[in-house]
């Protein structure tokens, strides 16, 4: 017997702010009941009968299907809409299809999935209408109920593919980012001190002017900056790329005044970039109400299902060295704390955890420093055994290593064998990856996801081979982040994670004198979420404080 389905869409005036952020005026809701081929549109208008509806469609059975969730749920609540507490185990037609295809395809709106699951076109042209109407029009409501349908036609199709090809065990939606989706929803805004963010991108734009002043030429300019290494006595050919990545290669094997003057060029590009991109520009687009800023938290982007952000980007705000600055200016809400969890090793902990390597599962149970192993492999100090550990995750060849570590080719091969011999059965694991990719496009993550892998990109041995514990990463994640929620729910706390970085969390915790309450709670979501991705490994918790992102006191 085939699954009753109930698609929604929603429709609102005047919203023309993010898509994020709610707003605009009440349009209609749209709603197909029953089995998707039988359906029977409705349009409500009314905003009484709309919310009499949704009470109604609470009491009721079968699945409720929707078109990218998060915005027309947080749209329905901020119009008072959306029957309070309610959180149906709703199918998510966007959010599914990125569970199932994600890296197989790119667009995942619904003119796309239509065209993939049933094979019409589907016309949006009519979305614009809304933007600055106050009144439906024939029009309008026939693209209102016919996007319902559509939902509704997409999910009949979308169900009968996981009962066919997963024999309905979908655990990596239901219990992982569907749960993810609400905690997305109830995130908290993150405090900036804007004064400070503006007088420090100002220092950053002085100093590079005043370097590009030194130097007597226009760092941005790839003629003046060609020119000038030539004069310093290098050979440039015309077309070759002056980017920074060029010349930070080049000024990592260069001397003396040719180092300084490569430096002087990276840094000056430097300050003048971050000034462009961290500067009162960020400020315009991105902060509310003085001071706070709401960013568009996405449960799953990239192939791995990683979360994503945009508007701004908060996993992209630099956080080593000089990027310490710039988490400085992000702060607890006034008189609050934050509380940032950090998850250590937690990648080469599901690469221990899949791989059953005995030697990478020991060493990481004695909490030994695997950069230090690194190192010692590569014969360099830990700084530099930390970077060849993460590059050689990424994909990062022994040409490439001989490259970046000035040596030759037979140097870094020989290192490279040598930690082969060293974690066999991982080296084993990583093989039969790449091998899967080849024969099926794709390899699993520890719930059963697949991260499909490009057959034309010569970057898909790397993907089979990284792709598992990155979405095994991601998925302990998202758990710890549904756990949290609901046992903030259970000890009556206040839901307040404001930023998640791959295996980071951050709470604005407003009043400090519950820290204790949080970091017990904090520990027993990464614990849980640790079992189900990872029961035979420890899952470690660094917890840190502060009233900045920096986490200084």
């Amino acid at each position: 017997m085939k699954t009753k389905i109930t698609a929604i869409d929603t429709e609102f005036f005047k919203h023309t702010g993010p898509l994020h952020r709610p707003g605009g005026k009440f349009a209609c809701l749209t709603t197909t009941d029953g089995l998707a081929g039988q359906t029977k549109g409705t349009l409500y208008v009314d905003k009484t009968e709309t919310k009499k509806y949704l009470l109604s469609l609470k009491k009721s059975s079968g699945v409720i299907a929707i078109q990218n969730a998060l915005y027309d749920i947080r749209q329905l609540r901020h119009h008072g809409l959306w029957p309070a507490g309610w959180e149906p185990k709703v199918w998510d037609t966007m959010m599914v299809d990125q569970d199932l295809f994600g890296g197989w395809y790119q667009t995942f709106n619904l003119q796309a999935l239509a065209r993939r699951w049933l094979q019409v076109y589907l016309q949006k042209e009519t979305v614009t209408d809304f933007i600055d109407a106050d009144k439906l029009t024939a029009e309008m409501k026939k693209y209102a109920l016919n996007d319902a349908k559509i939902t509704g036609r997409v999910a009949e199709k979308q169900l009968a593919h996981v009962e066919d090809e997963y024999e309905n065990d979908f655990p990596w939606y239901w219990e992982v980012d569907l749960p993810a989706m609400y905690a997305v929803m109830d995130m908290a805004p993150i405090r900036i001190d804007v004064d400070g963010w503006l007088a420090y991108a100002e220092e950053l734009l002085a100093e590079g002017l005043k370097i590009q002043d030194e130097l007597g030429f226009n760092v941005k300019s790839v003629p003046q900056v060609a020119a000038a290494l030539r004069s310093a006595g290098y050979k440039i050919r015309a077309g070759t790329s002056m980017d920074q990545n060029t010349l930070a290669d080049m000024a990592s094997v260069a001397r003396d005044k040719q180092r300084v003057l490569l430096e002087m060029i990276l840094r000056a590009r430097h300050c003048r970039d971050a000034h462009s991109k961290y500067g009162a520009k960020f400020i315009e687009e991105n902060v509310e109400n003085g001071c706070w800023i709401y960013p568009n938290w996405k449960v799953t982007g990239p192939e791995t299902g990683r979360m994503a952000c945009s508007d701004p980007n908060m996993q992209n705000i630099p956080k080593k060295g000089e990027g310490l600055l710039y988490r400085s200016f992000f702060l607890a809400s006034p008189g609050g704390i934050l509380l940032k969890a950090d998850v250590n090793q937690q990648e080469p902990t599901m690469s221990a955890h899949l791989s059953k390597d005995p030697v990478l599962r020991q060493e990481i149970i004695d909490e030994v420093d695997l950069h230090q192993v690194y190192a010692d492999f590569f014969h360099v100090d830990r700084p530099a055994g930390k970077k060849i550990h993460l590059s050689l995750n990424y994909g990062k060849t022994a040409w490439g290593l001989a490259k970046d570590l000035g040596r030759d080719v037979e140097e870094i091969e020989e290192s490279l064998r040598e930690r082969r011999l060293h974690y066999p059965v991982y080296h084993s694991w990583m093989d039969k990856q790449e091998r899967q990719a080849e024969r099926l496009n794709y390899v699993n993550s520890v719930m059963g996801r697949r991260i499909w892998t490009n057959p034309y990109s010569f970057q898909q041995p790397f993907n089979a081979k990284n792709g598992p514990p990155q979405s095994s990463a991601a998925e302990q994640t998202k758990l710890a982040l549904g756990y949290f929620r609901e046992l903030c729910k259970v000890n009556d706390l206040q839901f307040n994670v404001a930023l998640m970085v791959h295996d980071e969390m951050a709470l604005d915790i407003k009043e400090p004198k519950l820290l204790k309450r949080y970091q017990k709670i904090m520990a027993e979501a990464w614990n849980e979420a640790g079992h189900k991705t990872a029961p035979s490994m420890p899952t470690r918790i660094v917890m840190t404080t502060g009233t900045d992102w920096r986490m200084q006191k």
